[in-house]
């Protein structure tokens, strides 16, 4: 899930994220390039992501 403002939503619809109604948050559909997502994901997911590299 990601964080994104509601400032924010048309940029994250550009970049494939997607808005669950059910549970009021954004997500990540196809996760294939999660760098341009960074900004928006939760501080325990950008630390997991990296630690992957």
């Amino acid at each position: 899930m990601l964080e994104v403002p509601y400032s924010d939503r048309n940029k994250a619809k550009a970049l494939g994220c997607r808005w669950s109604g059910a549970e009021k948050r954004w997500y990540i559909d196809n996760p294939d390039n999660l760098l341009p997502l960074m900004r928006w994901m939760p501080a325990h997911m950008k630390k997991a992501h990296i630690a992957k590299r």
